[in-house]
């Protein structure tokens, strides 16, 4: 389902001039059109959605990711490249599709919703999962990172992958978060002090963390818009009970559509039947039902209790 069908006349038997627009009191456009662009951005966020779940698929079609965080190659590739370059390359665009998600959210929720709601989003959601969980925090930093020409992930002689802090933190011409760069500073000394060793994050459990962040991320978000998109299309419905020549009637396929705009030489247009509420409801409830796998899943994989001071330490990990 398209929110708004762009029809080129060319591509088409029936003669554009022809086609009578209706005369749309201005209210009226605005609410079509929002109703439309509403709908439209919605569906863009879902296919950012699977594009983020697509490269996770990707690296686990390819790599089998063992709790210990060693990598092994499930299959032979059709070029020569070396396991570090390859997980790197997998990582960048994990991370990267998701950030891309949660940044067209916070654009959704500005420009539909208003400077005021993407406070609030960003106060029980965003920003809450941001100050709680360093893993968010960590590869969040990281993609900056990796888009000024850094390479996240370490990896030993033994393709155990991990992220190492020492690294991280000593890459020249580049300027860390401050508050990160602080909590990092922090981890490596706790580190140091307690094992004698370099600060190195777990590589497997901090992504599978982050899988199940963005899931919390997109089921909050769903349920933030849900009662704006509820009320588009009951005053969508409203305007064609009351004005039901706005549905086009013809033999073409363009019948039972309801065209607002015609605009270089494209027929703007959108289907009244189509039903958005029910596509979010099922969308969410697949959401859901991933979210809760993930969480099952993760809680019987990772067991371990991990201090605040040591998140997901690699030497952490070894003692227990």
């Amino acid at each position: 389902m398209h929110a708004e069908e762009y029809i080129l006349a060319k591509d088409t038997e029936f003669n554009i001039n022809k086609i009578e627009i209706p005369v749309f009191k201005k209210e009226e456009l605005e609410l079509i059109e929002g109703y439309v662009e509403f709908t439209r951005h919605f569906q863009e966020i879902n296919q950012l959605f699977h594009i983020f779940k697509v490269n996770l698929e990707i690296m686990l079609a390819n790599y089998s990711l063992k709790v210990n965080d060693v990598i092994t190659r499930k299959k032979d590739f059709l070029f020569e490249e070396n396991d570090g370059i390859v997980i790197n390359a997998l990582v960048i665009n994990y991370i990267s599709s998701a950030i891309t998600f949660v940044e067209s959210i916070e654009t959704f929720i500005k420009y539909l919703l208003g400077e005021d709601n993407l406070e609030e989003f960003k106060e029980k959601t965003l920003s809450k999962i941001y100050d709680e969980k360093f893993s968010y925090r960590l590869l969040k930093h990281l993609r900056n990172y990796s888009q000024h020409g850094h390479l996240p992930v370490s990896i030993d002689i033994n393709n155990r992958c991990y992220f190492e802090l020492e690294h991280i933190l000593n890459t020249p011409h580049f300027t860390h978060n401050k508050k990160l760069k602080d909590e990092m500073e922090s981890i490596k000394k706790a580190v140091l002090e307690e094992f004698d060793d370099n600060a190195r994050i777990m590589f497997t459990r901090t992504l599978a963390e982050y899988e199940i962040l963005i899931l919390e991320v997109y089921k909050d978000f769903i349920e933030f818009i849900f009662d704006k998109l509820s009320f588009y299309k009951k005053e969508i419905d409203l305007l064609i009970i009351e004005n039901p020549k706005i549905i086009y009637n013809s033999k073409d396929e363009l019948n039972g559509f309801v065209i607002y705009k015609i605009e270089d030489n494209n027929v703007h247009c959108f289907d009244p039947k189509d039903n958005p509420q029910e596509m979010i409801k099922q969308i969410k409830q697949e959401v859901l039902e991933g979210l809760n796998i993930k969480k099952e899943q993760f809680k019987k994989i990772f067991s371990l209790k991990v201090s605040k001071e040591i998140p997901y330490s690699i030497k952490a990990q070894d003692n227990h």
